[in-house]
């Protein structure tokens, strides 16, 4: 049996522990669009392409409570290798438990060789409360809902649960044959109060082929390969989860409907350590809510099509790529993400993974200075905080970035053939502040038809890792700093407190490196005052 490390569900804020930094500009987060932006591209004359559009996410009144009516509940004792019931609704075939009708069904006790079916033949929700109850099987999923209009799964109030499979499945070749440990061929809902630690020992943890929504509990699962499973929807909404998975942590299958294939996080505290993906879906994920903590060894969050980031704090410890969708769109929350390779990668559906990248090139312009892609990657930023610290390029469009709020802070590659700011389209900053550190091979700052002002500074005698960089205005008021992960030679400050015409400093630690003047919407300086942008990346601040 594979041996689990213990996972921790001491879920905290996150925290900006990418860097630190220090401003005076303050700008409230705004809905997600909904259409096409307003946004002018300078360099096509064309309006910036949609951002990403909110998704469904519905409850119903059960889903949400844990409450249940005990008098009208079917108590069911498991006692070894012998069940015992009280109330109608259900069956027993030796040490399989049948409940073959809608209502609330108790259970207590231990099972450990033998298997709950849910086979309801009559309309409505079976409530399944598991209430300190034990199930293991060890040919099959242990809790496997075959047909139920729904199925909510309660976990009592104080109680511990367990919900084990085994290592080997009795059928694995039927049309639709279960492989997690609680299987669902419909909806299926987890809430209450209680613990559930379930181990999926075969292949997922807990699967619904229809709609997974978590409002409420302390859930603990383990996986060989997918931990949390919906094939149209995973919604989470309330609850301490902890999940560890040999393949993607939470992930949606559904790739044919672009209405579903969705994950959706609102609430509650998510850590999540995985071996693939740590949220995957074949459409969009959306958080707007909640405390979210991942470990994975490729991408920590990843849709093929859209990800909004509307609230909530995501901390990405770990992982290849820290962000990636087609279309990304930041309006609140905190995110603060390390990452092997790009920080943030706007890429089509199908590229950018760990499978597909080209080592050490990372995204954006692959390397070839200069070019100025038609890749439909866009990433969009209106509120929030977003910290990076990325080995490969921070921020990686293979189209356009559309910034109007927030704050962004990169601390990027070491290797020329990267960038903090990689973009193929335009860098269009119309608010928000860019503070971005990284080499000075590939280097860009935001483009010049944008109405804040950037500076690109490039230092000769490079700074240590640990050094804060920071600019001051003529009365030596810190305006932007930003602590150094690594030894970098570029850093690029943008901020509406920066105005043309008039004076400031960039200091390394407290010793000033120079003083400038900005006399555009993009000014390069070096440790000799003012100076052209750099040639050898081809990349200028230019559309």
């Amino acid at each position: 049996m594979t041996k689990y490390k213990a996972l921790s569900l001491l879920l905290v804020a996150a925290s900006l522990t990418a860097c630190s930094t220090q401003v005076t500009q303050s700008t409230a987060p705004v809905a997600a669009s909904t259409g096409t932006s307003t946004s002018a591209n300078a360099s096509s004359g064309t309006a910036a392409p949609a951002s990403a559009t909110p998704v469904a996410v519905d409850y119903e009144a059960d889903d949400a409570s844990g409450q249940w009516q005990d008098q009208a509940a079917t108590r069911i004792t498991l006692n070894g290798d012998s069940i015992t019931l009280d109330g109608p609704g259900a069956a027993v075939d030796g040490s399989t438990l049948y409940l073959v009708s809608s209502g609330v069904f108790v259970l207590t006790g231990n099972l450990p060789h033998g298997q709950v079916i849910i086979d309801s033949q009559t309309k409505g929700t079976v409530r399944l409360v598991l209430d300190g109850a034990t199930i293991q099987n060890d040919d099959g999923p242990a809790i496997w809902a075959k047909k139920a209009d729904k199925t909510i799964i309660t976990l009592n109030e104080g109680t511990e649960n367990q919900v084990i499979d085994g290592q080997t499945y009795a059928d694995t070749t039927a049309e639709d044959a279960p492989n997690a440990a609680i299987f669902s061929m419909d909806d299926l809902t987890i809430n209450g109060a209680g613990r559930l630690t379930v181990r999926g020992n075969f292949n997922n943890g807990i699967m619904s082929k229809d709609d997974l929504r978590i409002t409420g509990g302390t859930l603990m699962v383990y996986a060989a390969d997918d931990a949390l499973v919906g094939r149209d929807r995973v919604m989470v909404k309330d609850g301490a989860i902890a999940v560890e998975s040999g393949g993607d942590g939470v992930k949606t299958t559904n790739e044919d409907d672009p209405e579903k294939g969705h994950v959706a996080i609102e609430g509650g505290n998510l850590t999540v350590t995985a071996g693939a993906d740590g949220i995957q879906a074949h459409m969009a994920v959306q958080v707007s809510g909640g405390s979210i903590r991942i470990d994975s060894v490729d991408d920590a969050i990843h849709a093929d099509e859209s990800l909004l980031i509307a609230g909530g704090s995501v901390t990405i410890s770990e992982s290849y790529e820290g962000l990636e969708a087609k279309v990304i769109t930041v309006t609140g929350g905190q995110t603060s993400l390390i990452a092997s390779d790009d920080g943030v990668n706007l890429s089509e559906p199908g590229t950018g993974s760990a499978q597909t990248a080209r080592p050490g090139q990372g995204g954006g312009a692959g390397g070839k200075p200069g070019v100025t892609g038609s890749g439909s990657g866009v990433f969009y930023m209106q509120g929030g905080t977003v910290s990076v610290d990325a080995a490969g390029d921070g921020i990686d469009s293979n189209g356009s970035v559309y910034m109007s709020g927030g704050t962004l802070l990169v601390n990027g590659p070491t290797a020329n053939m990267n960038g903090a700011l990689d973009y193929d389209g335009v860098f269009e900053l119309t608010g928000g502040t860019v503070i971005a550190a990284g080499s000075s091979g590939m280097v860009q700052t935001p483009s010049e038809q944008s109405t804040v002002n950037s500076v690109g500074m490039l230092f000769t005698q490079v700074p240590q890792a640990g050094t804060t960089v920071s600019i001051r205005d003529s009365q030596g008021k810190e305006l932007l700093s930003l602590e150094l992960k690594r030894s970098y030679p570029a850093v690029i400050f943008a901020s509406p407190e920066l105005k043309q015409g008039e004076s400031y400093a960039v200091y390394a630690g407290e010793q000033k490196v120079v003083g400038l003047e900005i006399g555009g919407s993009v000014t390069w300086v070096n440790e000799s005052g003012v100076t052209t942008a750099p040639r050898g990346g081809g990349f200028r601040g230019r559309p």
